[in-house]
């Protein structure tokens, strides 16, 4: 008697119509195997999507964790700056989903594949102050001094590089198709979000947690990158990078496009 499309009273009527199947099922066992029984339909449509939603933007957003931090332990080789890189960016992204709720109200099957995506691209705001700041502490200032130096130095940067994949985002968000405004907002929100909790918080997150200084040894890596050997390399993978690209343009006339949008949803 109900038309909502509530996830809380959808999800129990389609289990009752599950157990109705069942009941079936148990009083002639002789039509398990034999028979086949699926549900279809608006409240079945919907709750398929809702459930899709809710699993995807967690096990995206674990998945996209674990191997951020598995690729900054390698690089940093450190817990500490693990720690410090990520808590921002997750102060961030919950910023973002409370934001997307005042502003948009929802995520889509399209809008939130993005928050797995916002992750990867927003750890690297981090990535790069961090690194000035061992930089600067490798030269021999103070730890106050040096992340001054990183923020308002490599925060220009990281700023301009903020600012821009944001606005490139919203652009995207004047599109008439629902699912890609939508995308476009929730993108360029989160991005700002993420943005604006690395410049508040991994400040502080520096100034509490000691990092290392480095230097980094520029005769060595440019004697390593001047010998013969790395040359042949780098004409190597020169070519197979152009037989790459070639290829590439030559399969673009190959390329179709898809007009069922059943195709996007899950089988």
């Amino acid at each position: 008697n109900s038309s909502s499309d509530d996830r809380g009273y959808l999800k129990p009527f389609i289990a009752d119509m599950r157990a109705a199947a069942d009941r079936v099922f148990d009083r002639y066992p002789n039509l398990r195997g034999e028979v086949e029984v699926g549900f279809t339909g608006m409240p079945a449509h919907v709750l398929t999507e809702a459930e899709t939603v809710f699993s995807d933007v967690g096990n995206g957003a674990i998945v996209s964790v674990i191997l951020v931090v598995c690729i900054i332990l390698m690089g940093f080789r450190s817990l500490r700056k693990v720690g410090v890189a990520v808590v921002p960016i997750v102060v961030g992204m919950v910023i973002a989903l409370g934001a997307i709720q005042l502003i948009v109200g929802r995520l889509t099957l399209i809008s939130a594949a993005f928050m797995a995506v916002m992750f990867g691209m927003s750890i690297d705001f981090c990535i790069y102050i961090i690194r000035r700041t061992e930089e600067e502490l490798g030269h021999g200032v103070s730890r106050a001094d040096a992340v001054r130096t990183a923020v308002v130095g490599t925060g220009r940067g990281v700023l301009t590089g903020g600012l821009t994949t944001a606005l490139a985002f919203f652009a995207v968000a004047m599109s008439d198709f629902v699912g890609f405004s939508e995308l476009g907002i929730t993108a360029g929100t989160g991005v700002l979000a993420c943005l604006a909790a690395t410049f508040l918080a991994l400040p502080a997150l520096l100034l509490r947690v000691k990092p290392e200084p480095q230097r980094p040894n520029l005769e060595s890596i440019r004697a390593a990158t001047g010998t013969p050997q790395w040359r042949k390399g780098l004409v190597v993978w020169t070519a197979v990078i152009v037989a790459v690209t070639a290829w590439g343009i030559w399969s673009l006339r190959d390329v179709s496009f898809d007009y069922n949008a059943l195709h996007l949803l899950p089988r």
